[in-house]
């Protein structure tokens, strides 16, 4: 297959091609200016057969008077060329990806399902004190899971945030393409937010897969909350009110959709942990 040069403007072909050129791979690269075209389209034609690229007329290269017949031209090795060259970019694709791992060997080999465990409620809750026993007890259990917490975001990739609604929502936002991530590599990710938002609850969910993402929603009353106060956040807000207590600045919206729901006021840590597992071999995760 030749390569495909010529001395006519993005926009000249744009109106050339139509709409149905302009929605292929190599349509979207002709949109761009002639400089960036003309090293675009060689590499999209690329693929593992070393196909060579050429000039199909250095006088046109030269010439920078664009004519209807040499758009003409350009079109009719366009539209001839377009689907054999769309059909080596996925075979090149499906080349690439032989030697990949895929989810099914990483599953098999680590013997589970990867999802994320998302432990969500009011600060003092229990999220992260059962997101770390969750992964211990996987781990005693020969199986791969990491704990994704919230506070340590915020000591790294989410440190730029506010601690309000917004900056909360943003912050579960980032988390769950981690969480996705981590799902991906074959590993349980036991995450720990507040997610007091239930937009961003959903948006989290749709990012991580409805049916890779099982969420447990931890109620103990907000009293007994303030009386744990591991973080110190209630004790600092009665001495000066900072507006970015969740539950007491703004609402907890208490999701309507968790797939397990543990009063952790009444159970022990123990107790929460088998509840979790079996929702988890309920699920086949196990």
């Amino acid at each position: 297959m030749a390569g495909l040069v010529a001395a006519v403007s993005g926009d000249d072909i744009a109106l050339a091609m139509g709409s149905e050129l302009a929605s292929s791979v190599v349509g979207r690269a002709l949109s761009k200016s002639w400089n960036t075209l003309k090293t675009e389209v060689p590499k999209l034609l690329q693929s593992e057969a070393d196909i060579e690229q050429k000039a199909l007329d250095a006088k046109i290269m030269k010439d920078t008077t664009p004519t209807i017949g040499k758009v003409e031209s350009l079109q009719y090795s366009l539209n001839k060329n377009i689907t054999e060259a769309n059909k080596l970019i996925e075979e090149y694709n499906e080349i690439e990806k032989k030697g990949y791992v895929s989810q099914e060997e990483r599953a098999a080999r680590y013997g589970q399902k990867p999802v994320t465990v998302m432990f969500i409620g009011l600060s003092g809750s229990g999220k992260t004190t059962l997101a770390h026993a969750l992964e211990r007890r996987l781990f005693n259990q020969g199986r791969l899971g990491s704990v994704l917490d919230g506070k340590l975001m915020r000591m790294g990739i989410s440190k730029d945030l506010p601690h309000d609604a917004a900056g909360r929502a943003e912050n579960l936002r980032r988390s769950a393409y981690i969480a996705r991530y981590l799902n991906e590599s074959g590993m349980i990710c036991c995450a720990a937010f507040v997610a007091s938002s239930a937009d961003a609850r959903e948006h989290a969910i749709s990012v991580i897969g409805d049916a890779n993402c099982i969420l447990v929603y931890l109620n103990p009353p907000l009293n007994v909350c303030k009386i744990r106060d591991p973080s110190g956040l209630y004790a600092a807000d009665l001495l000066h009110a900072s507006g970015n207590v969740p539950g007491i600045s703004f609402p907890f919206e208490e999701p309507n959709n968790a797939n397990l729901i543990l009063p952790t006021h009444e159970l022990s840590v123990e107790e929460c942990i088998d509840r979790v597992l079996n929702v988890l071999k309920e699920k086949s995760v196990l």
